[in-house]
């Protein structure tokens, strides 16, 4: 169960932002805010991950599980963002990276095509350092 704090709104602001922009759309406070509220209320289990750097939090990744992902996986990488002047540290990855070794299985993601070459990146990493799940990625 994730809980709610105004740190995790805010980052979560920043990601409909960037999204918004990479997509084409304008962003609207309120359709971030009850994109953020979604994550309370799907059928299956929805975790929150900090991305630290420093003892800080600059960015997060959000998890879900059956029923709210595809039928072919365990676990949905959601939704994934970090603060653009922590970016290229690699944070994401050794975050993710650990979340898959502590949690093996199915993975499913969809990947915008802007952002494929990171993504990319990202998933060549996970697969050399987990050897126990599989990845399932779909682009649009």
């Amino acid at each position: 169960m994730i809980q709610d704090t105004q740190e995790k709104r805010e980052l979560y602001r920043q990601y409909i932002r960037t999204l918004d922009e990479m997509v084409g759309r304008t962003y609207k406070q309120q359709s971030a805010d009850e994109l953020y509220e979604e994550l309370f209320e799907d059928d299956g289990e929805n975790y929150w991950i900090d991305v630290q750097y420093c003892e800080q939090t600059v960015g997060f990744f959000t998890i879900c599980t059956p029923p709210g992902c595809p039928q072919e996986a365990d676990f949905f990488l959601r939704d994934a963002f970090i603060s653009p002047q922590y970016r290229r540290k690699g944070l994401m990855k050794q975050a993710v990276i650990q979340w898959i070794k502590e949690h093996p299985g199915v993975y499913s993601l969809i990947v915008l095509n802007n952002n494929t070459p990171d993504i990319i990146t990202l998933l060549r990493s996970i697969e050399n350092k987990s050897n126990e799940s599989d990845i399932v990625f779909s682009s649009s």
